[in-house]
């Protein structure tokens, strides 16, 4: 796989404001991690999901958190 793909289709679900679309591109095991914090904020991709759909900003996963393990 082309490491520019899965990035290339989340900014595209960025640019469609479609949240499923954009954590689709993550790992069941996603850890989201804000810096410099060496604990994640938050673990799983269903949890991911669900803070995702309740932020209130337009459409922030994509842009905020870029620190996947």
């Amino acid at each position: 796989m082309n490491p520019v793909d899965p990035v290339q289709r989340q900014l595209d679900a960025y640019d469609a404001h479609d949240t499923e679309r954009c954590v689709a591109e993550y790992a069941d095991e996603v850890r989201v991690f804000r810096p410099p914090a060496t604990e994640p904020i938050l673990s799983g991709k269903k949890r991911l999901r669900r803070t995702t759909l309740r932020i209130d900003l337009p459409f922030p996963i994509c842009n905020r958190w870029l620190s996947i393990a």
